[in-house]
């Protein structure tokens, strides 16, 4: 018969220290997911708010569109894989024009035949735009941002929630078209 002693097996300091630190382990996963479940309900709040404003004006782009738990929001351009996106940030709010198709090589197609009319494009726009090809990853953007807003606080919400209602058309029209005939070279 061979007589163990549970120190000898699990010495009682080590198991103590474990037990302490699975339950801070347990109660921080809890505190973390509560986190992103607040985060998630306040994206969700602001982009209701936000597609509530945009579909009371004439773009009808999102009209079928519901509010995420994500950071960004986004509209199919009428070509696969490109869409028209809101992004909000604690430093930003964004509208932009997003190449993520599934192979780089078509997003860096569609992005340099675009880029070839920048000038019409930023003309058409109002503004110039941050046009990035992201060599190295398989997306590309276009983007137009508002520095100096912040999604976690509320008040400003409504500035943020106009500059993207109110910069998102001009968006639209500025590259609709371009798209349009870059989408007919990439079928030939």
């Amino acid at each position: 018969q061979l007589l163990l002693s549970v120190e000898q097996v699990i010495p009682v300091k080590e198991a103590e220290d474990y037990m302490i630190s699975v339950a801070k382990k347990n109660k921080e996963d809890k505190e973390d997911q509560s986190q992103r479940s607040s985060v998630h309900r306040q994206r969700k709040e602001f982009w209701g708010e936000l597609l509530d404003k945009i579909n009371q004006t004439e773009n009808n782009r999102f009209q079928n569109i519901s509010p995420s738990k994500d950071q960004w929001l986004q509209s199919s351009a009428g070509v696969g894989g490109i869409s028209y996106t809101f992004g909000v940030s604690k430093t930003y709010a964004r509208v932009e024009f997003t190449l993520a198709r599934p192979k780089a090589k078509e997003n860096k197609f569609f992005f340099d035949e675009l880029y070839k009319q920048k000038e019409l494009i930023e003309e058409s726009f109002g503004y110039p735009l941050e046009w990035e090809r992201l060599d190295g990853k398989k997306m590309a953007r276009v983007k137009y941002e508002k520095k100096d807003v912040n999604f976690y606080d509320k008040d400003d919400w409504p500035a943020m929630i106009d500059f993207l209602v109110g910069f998102m058309p001009k968006m639209e029209k500025a590259f609709s078209a371009h798209l349009k005939k870059a989408a007919q070279k990439f079928k030939t």
